[in-house]
């Protein structure tokens, strides 16, 4: 079948998720080398149902970049980042929901994204600025003007900086007193975990549920998730955390 011949993937579908294609994370296909296929996708969490929807021209390699992005716990999505975390890979799979022209990508995944609302976006109307321009002469030779001087790479620090940085450092030893010794760190293990206990043992500390996963509270949950505690009260009040 070709892939203009597959249906597109209608609201009725949303229960059942038919897709064009399915794929799990170990399965994506290498298409490098392979022509560019244009289509609307999304990635979706088997334990919660939770999902994200996306579209590009090259649809496989850009799957392929959320999942180096995601395995490096450095995606744009901080709740798809927190799913992945807490249900692993082997609970996510990747669908390609329609294939559709380029031209139309941003509209459709624009209309996916309203119907749905998906969990994991971070943004309703999708955009993509420069898509298809090109800066002016002008543009191109103001942008060269600003970076003149700067420089690209790391910073090199000039002989006169290194110097001083030379003599403030001169004297200072790693010793007993230094702020990483193994001493100081053990105290502030057992400082931390001292704190743990107390807050385990808080009668006003309440459960905190996120992404189908109970944690005892939100510090809890931020020490797990690798947050800030702020950030889990923020979910709570925007509904997207549930205290228990």
């Amino acid at each position: 079948m070709a892939e203009t011949d597959f249906p597109p993937f209608h609201e009725e579908d949303k229960a059942s998720w038919t897709a064009v294609s399915r794929y799990t994370v170990q399965s994506i296909p290498v298409q490098n080398n392979a022509a560019p296929v244009s289509a609307i996708y999304a990635i979706r969490n088997l334990r919660s149902g939770n999902f994200y929807i996306g579209s590009s021209e090259h649809v496989v390699r850009r799957l392929r970049a959320h999942l180096s992005e995601l395995r490096r716990g450095i995606h744009h999505s901080l709740r798809l980042q927190w799913a992945w975390k807490t249900h692993g890979e082997d609970n996510f799979e990747l669908l390609l929901l329609e294939y559709c022209a380029a031209s139309d990508l941003i509209a459709r995944e624009s209309e996916f994204v309203r119907a749905y609302s998906p969990a994991y976006n971070t943004a309703v109307c999708m955009v993509n600025g420069m898509k298809g321009r090109k800066h002016t002469p002008e543009a191109i030779a103001k942008m060269k003007q600003n970076r003149k001087g700067k420089g690209r790479g790391p910073r090199v620090h000039s002989e006169q900086h290194r110097k001083a940085i030379s003599r403030a450092m001169t004297g200072r030893k790693c010793g007993p007193r230094s702020p990483m010794s193994a001493a100081q760190k053990a105290k502030i293990s057992k400082n931390q975990s001292q704190r743990w206990s107390i807050l385990a043992n808080n009668p006003k500390t309440k459960p905190v549920e996120i992404d189908g996963v109970r944690y005892d509270c939100c510090q809890y949950a931020a020490r797990a998730l690798n947050v800030s505690a702020s950030g889990i009260s923020r979910l709570i009040k925007s509904g997207k955390a549930t205290p228990l």
